[in-house]
């Protein structure tokens, strides 16, 4: 079993050096990257007046269009599985079938991205709308 351990490990770029200590290594490389990207910046707005409207087990969720930005983040957290789905919508709407938990509550967020500076930037997310599918 150590052996498949170690193996599987530094596929993954983990190395074991003993007595339970490992040592991660993330490489990245640039030719995956098409453009320059920088976290959250205040030069985006935040996305506003997110609203859901829930029909059956479909939510069509639309908010206020942000100047200039190339495309929106919809972040749709799934009740009782602790995940989030993530959706990239070049509009201000966005339609989600298949909400299969009516017992609890869904949470969406989004956020833009545009260029600032010659870079790809994103807004902070909204602020959190719940909904319950029916």
């Amino acid at each position: 079993w150590l052996e498949f351990w170690r193996v599987l490990f530094r596929s993954i770029g983990i190395l074991l050096i003993g007595g339970g200590i490992a040592y991660i290594s993330l490489q990245m490389k640039k030719s995956f990257r098409k453009e320059s990207f920088n976290t959250s910046n205040s030069e985006v707005p935040r996305v506003s007046n997110v609203k859901a409207n829930v029909k059956g087990d479909t939510v069509t969720l639309t908010w206020s269009k942000v100047p200039n930005a190339l495309y929106y983040e919809v972040d749709l957290v799934i009740p009782g599985l602790g995940g989030s789905n993530k959706y990239t919508v070049y509009t201000n709407s966005r339609t989600i079938s298949g909400l299969t938990e009516k017992e609890y509550a869904y949470t969406a967020r989004v956020r833009a991205y545009k260029y600032v500076d010659g870079k790809l930037v994103s807004g902070e997310y909204s602020y959190a709308v719940e909904f319950t599918a029916k």
